[in-house]
């Protein structure tokens, strides 16, 4: 991943990031109240496994992309997720999550980790208790324990193949500087991935102006590339109903997917995401998306994949 690929459209999947679940236990201060699809619902496995199958038959012969369980809601409201996983490591995925950690207890994490889960990523946004509760809406401590107990575990056990590491997104409702959020998880021995810029997830973040603490961190999307968006190039992004996005933004608000994966075919997908970067009139929604400028893009995902 380089600048250079800024002027390559040609698609690279690194990651899929696949929605197992689409509501949150959890009212995140970055996280818009709209949704693209207001109904509740779970990924099932039939599904799941369908999704899989392409994609192992699509990258049978090339490097295989990560699955990430994630989206718009907290996966480990999915029940089945140690059989997903179980699936992916029967087909040679690699596998990580991103939950807010506070479902995460220690029997559920081992659970997890016996299932093949490669990389737990926590969001914990905020280091002080109260600022926590103000931004995530969840009991600090209850995380915090369930990160301690998971470390203990994790170091007692070092056959485990697994990384454990903090997520953070930065904002000015947060007091504590990167340095101390750092120096607080290094203390306990737990990777820390920094404090990332927020979205404005394509204009449905109302809040975000509100928010951000640093605007020389954002940039609107710059039409005038080849490769306008880095998210279309290297990821792959699924919700619940197997709706193919064009990013995590697509959780939110009013747009129309790419198509679906369980009805097309990758070669077509990917087709088709060439001709919306390459395409006179871009898609509403991007014109409304600030996000991460290129460089920040390319540290975070070297941060985000360094453990």
């Amino acid at each position: 991943m380089a600048f250079k690929d800024l002027f390559n459209i040609e698609h690279e999947c690194h990651e899929v990031e696949i929605e197992v679940c689409n509501f949150c236990n959890a009212k995140c201060f970055h996280c818009p109240t709209t949704r693209r699809i207001n109904s509740v619902s779970r990924m099932t496995i039939d599904r799941f496994e369908n999704i899989i199958e392409k994609y192992t038959t699509y990258y049978e012969d090339k490097a295989k992309p990560r699955i990430i369980f994630a989206g718009g809601g907290e996966p480990l409201l999915n029940d089945e997720l140690e059989n997903y996983i179980q699936i992916c490591r029967k087909n040679r995925f690699s596998t990580s999550i991103i939950t807010n950690g506070q479902l995460l207890s220690l029997q559920r994490a081992k659970r997890l980790v016996e299932s093949g889960l490669s990389t737990i990523n926590v969001s914990v946004h905020a280091i002080k208790p109260d600022e926590y509760k103000k931004i995530m809406k969840l009991d600090f401590d209850v995380t915090f324990k369930n990160l301690c107990d998971i470390k203990y575990w994790l170091k007692q056990n070092s056959n485990q193949n697994v990384s454990l590491q903090v997520l953070c997104n930065e904002s000015n409702e947060v007091s504590s500087t990167e340095n101390e959020m750092k120096e607080f998880w290094g203390n306990l021995g737990i990777a820390f991935a920094g404090k990332k810029p927020i979205w404005n997830r394509a204009g449905n973040l109302e809040s975000f102006d509100e928010l951000i603490c640093n605007k020389n961190h954002h940039i609107s999307v710059n039409f005038n590339l080849p490769v306008w968006c880095l998210t279309l190039k290297y990821m792959d992004t699924i919700d619940t109903e197997g709706n193919f996005l064009k990013c995590s933004c697509e959780y939110f608000g009013d747009s129309e997917p790419i198509g679906n994966i369980i009805e097309d075919d990758l070669d077509s997908l990917y087709d088709r995401i060439k001709k919306i970067l390459i395409a006179k009139e871009k898609p509403l929604e991007c014109t409304k998306c600030i996000k991460s400028k290129s460089d920040i893009f390319f540290k975070e995902y070297a941060e985000f994949n360094k453990i």
